[in-house]
């Protein structure tokens, strides 16, 4: 039992891991630089670009600037969001469920004032949404 929760937040291999493009390093290199943040929590720390629509379905937009969104494994976001908590399954409305669920974490009743370091995430979130209304995301 305690091997099934543990499989729930350690990170393994993709299960329908195919063969990437070579040009893929550059393209995954070229979509951190330009978003370097989580878009659901807005950390930095192990920031991945996840495909929202996934390679092993569409391999035709493997290397689609449009199909990339960053999420982290540092605070699982990726898992969470990219994958509903299932290696094995995408979720389609990612991009609309991070909007949703930002706005959660920016509206939620606190107990008392926000500490500094929840003032700095919010300060992010809201930096990201900006970015991505400039840019029509």
């Amino acid at each position: 039992m305690i091997r099934y929760f543990a499989s729930l937040f350690l990170p393994e291999a993709h299960p329908f891991t195919v063969a990437r493009s070579s040009k893929w390093p550059a393209v995954a290199r070229e979509h951190l630089r330009l978003h370097p943040r989580c878009e659901l929590c807005g950390g930095t720390k192990q920031v991945v670009p996840h495909h929202v629509f996934p390679v092993h379905a569409y391999p035709e937009r493997e290397l689609d600037p449009g199909n990339l969104f960053s999420l982290c494994n540092a605070n699982s976001c990726h898992f969470l969001a990219g994958h509903l908590l299932l290696w094995s399954a995408w979720n389609p409305n990612v991009v609309e469920d991070v909007r949703d669920w930002r706005i959660k974490i920016m509206t939620r009743m606190t107990k008392g004032p926000l500490r500094p370091a929840e003032m700095e995430i919010r300060r992010q979130i809201m930096e990201n949404d900006e970015r991505m209304k400039r840019e029509g995301l």
